[in-house]
């Protein structure tokens, strides 16, 4: 707790000053409005009571005009609290080493931080309002009960004992919460895919068709049933929370009638204020155990976030930033890879690519292809061997500066938030002359001319009003435009036409072998069909290389390869 709370003044120093003003607040407020009620029961006359009653009410002002605004200023800092860790959690996603996004730990402990800063009631969207209601309401009981205590010692007996009773059952309560959380939470994300799933537009059409609607109807309402008795689980505490609460609140009642029965010298007035003063707290002392738990709930959950930000990052900084391209060969010398460090995905390869290669490396699915993309950008280590650039081991060298080596187009179809000119030029300098050459080497004026606002039009559509969705074939083209954009010395093709019609495939095709010529190049693919233009041919099975060459060569070995491509070929022909 001291930690967070070093960390939140650091942030913003004034929110001591804001600490102070709720704290005054809190304790006067109520005060203040109880001597306005006992003036006007003990009024003398109207001028002394108008006099009266308007310094209070001046008072009341006051207070509750700093109040307000030290609670707006609070829920800003709370928004931009919680937005500066948003900001550090992406930067950490951004940081850490590539094969840590695959990794189930790290996505929960991802998630976990995530989870910490969607909405103003979680962890540091609330912490900073809970610490202080938790001073506020725990320094005004404390001040408080030494006075009623001078009155009768019971009074500090009865809220003592009233707290220790509703810590012990919160203990239980919390127990039973933590217990009905996950069964919770599995429920909620059970409902949040049922709905999601209900909602796509695309999947109506197999709803509706299969006769699919009872089923959906008959699961959400299961899950609505299950969520429900989870809960009624949950509030039986909250019954026994109130029957402590009523009988400490007429005990505490009880004695300060007692108190006054046995003060004759205590006026109507001082009553009033007494009984204002006594109420604030018995609901302090109720609220202060429900803080309690928020305040440790929002600091075990600000845990979560730290424990993710300590991970690892990679070391962009370090590492030779020269790297002679001049002439290119890259060796995997006897490289294995395990995602979980048992099964070997990739064992014992090599080969090597030398300046203007295009080689393909093809396999079965689960061969491990993408694996040797990975590895060869430097996004994955390798278990064991080593990969060399023109000798060195790529470990040497600065991973920015190695990363520049490679354009890259992956089989994943997707589209970042971003306009097509971004999409094109992404990290490297605008040139327009450049651009211009890219746009008709990947054969996209067509779609340019088209565009709503150009070169400048948002390409996810439901998020601008004129944002459009591309086609499998121009999303394809526009990877590939990028690609050529930044000019790098290795193209490294994944499966790109994998989800394409075979017209859109082969219209790619001729533009890569173009565009490729001269170039150093990694093709990856399943389609055996598709390697022609490769002057070297590499054949993965269960993560091993079984066999390379030409196409032709291996057509002659009638070995896997050939036995594949006649498969593929004649049901490409059937």
């Amino acid at each position: 707790m001291v930690n967070e709370i070093k960390s939140i003044v650091r942030y913003d120093k004034r929110v001591v000053l804001y600490f102070f003003i709720q704290f005054i607040a809190y304790i006067f407020l109520p005060i203040l409005t109880a001597y306005a009620v006992a003036s006007l029961i003990n009024m003398e006359s109207i001028r002394d009571f108008l006099i009266k009653i308007g310094f209070i009410l001046l008072g009341i002002v006051v207070i509750k005009y700093a109040d307000a605004l030290s609670r707006n200023r609070i829920e800003a800092f709370s928004s931009n609290y919680r937005v500066d860790k948003l900001y550090t959690i992406n930067k950490q996603y951004l940081s850490v080493d590539y094969s840590l996004l695959e990794n189930p730990d790290f996505i929960r402990k991802m998630s976990a931080a995530y989870q910490c800063v969607y909405g103003s009631d979680k962890a540091f969207g609330s912490i900073t309002k809970d610490l202080i209601t938790l001073f506020s309401q725990a320094s005004s009981v404390l001040l408080i009960l030494y006075y009623f205590f001078m009155l009768d010692t019971l009074f500090l007996a009865l809220i003592i004992s009233k707290l220790i009773l509703l810590a012990v059952l919160s203990k239980y309560k919390r127990r039973n919460w933590d217990k009905n959380y996950e069964k919770e939470s599995d429920v909620q994300k059970r409902l949040r895919y049922i709905s999601d799933t209900m909602n796509v537009p695309s999947n109506g059409k197999d709803i509706r068709l299969f006769g699919m609607e009872d089923v959906f109807r008959t699961k959400f309402n299961s899950n609505i049933k299950e969520l429900r008795k989870i809960r009624a689980d949950k509030r039986k505490f909250l019954h026994i929370e109130t029957v402590i609460e009523l009988i400490f609140s007429v005990a505490l009642y009880v004695l300060f009638l007692s108190v006054l029965l046995h003060n004759p010298n205590v006026d109507a007035t001082s009553a009033i204020v007494l009984f204002s003063i006594l109420n604030l707290v018995n609901l302090s002392s109720s609220k202060i155990i429900t803080t309690t738990y928020e305040v440790r709930k929002d600091l075990s959950d600000i845990q979560n976030y730290y424990d993710y930000i300590e991970i690892q990052n990679v070391d962009e900084l370090t590492g030779d930033t020269t790297i002679c391209t001049d002439e290119i060969k890259i060796s995997f010398d006897h490289v294995s890879y395990s995602y979980d460090g048992e099964k070997n995905v990739l064992n014992n390869v090599s080969f090597d690519i030398n300046t203007g290669d295009n080689v393909a490396v093809v396999g079965d699915n689960g061969a491990g292809k993408s694996t040797i993309i990975k590895l060869m950008t430097g996004l994955y280590k390798p278990t064991s061997g080593k990969i060399l650039f023109n000798g060195r081991d790529i470990s040497d060298f600065n991973l920015k500066a190695y990363h520049k080596l490679f354009s890259v187009i992956f089989q994943e179809q997707h589209q970042f938030y971003e306009s097509f000119k971004e999409s094109i030029i992404e990290g490297e300098q605008w040139n327009q002359e450049k651009f211009d050459e890219v746009i008709d080497k990947s054969k996209l004026k067509g779609l340019v001319d088209k565009l709503p606002s150009g070169i400048d039009t948002n390409l996810v559509s439901g998020i601008d009003s004129d944002g459009v969705r591309l086609s499998g074939g121009e999303l394809q083209r526009l990877k590939f435009a990028r690609a050529i954009y930044k000019d790098a010395p290795i193209f490294i093709l994944d499966e790109p036409t994998s989800a394409l019609d075979p017209f859109v495939e082969q219209e790619l095709f001729n533009m890569y072998g173009d565009i490729m010529n001269g170039k150093t190049s990694l093709y990856i693919s399943h389609r055996l069909s598709s390697t022609k233009f490769c002057n070297k041919i590499i054949v993965l099975r269960h993560g091993e290389i079984v066999d390379e060459g030409t196409h032709d060569e291996l057509i002659e070995k009638e070995g896997y390869y050939q036995k594949v491509y006649t498969i593929q070929k004649e049901a490409y022909h059937a």
